[in-house]
């Protein structure tokens, strides 16, 4: 699920056009400009649900619209890892150059 929302928020902050600082002052001083960096990125910790919905806001993505996108991103992988063998639901794919 993680990799979806960190996809999913990563494609409405380049669709916003918006720089990672004028995002963060636009939410108020909230989240910096660093951790919406982080965010798009996907490093560091996932998204917080506060983060999620004040991103959305700023950057005028419907949060509804997003967590049902997120959600079936989410079976699809969750579909395909087990279609591949890579474990339950919750497992990734194998990362490349890995010794399992």
């Amino acid at each position: 699920m993680d990799y979806a929302a960190k996809d999913a928020l990563a494609k409405i902050i380049d669709d916003s056009a918006l720089a990672y600082r004028v995002i963060a002052e636009r939410m108020g001083g909230v989240v910096s400009h660093v951790r919406v960096g982080y965010i798009h990125n996907g490093e560091k910790s996932p998204v917080r649900l506060s983060e999620f919905l004040a991103i959305c806001d700023v950057c005028n993505a419907d949060p509804v619209q997003t967590l049902r996108d997120i959600i079936a991103e989410a079976s699809r992988i969750a579909t395909a890892a087990t279609a591949h063998g890579w474990g339950g639901p919750t497992a990734s794919p194998p990362t490349p150059n890995s010794s399992t």
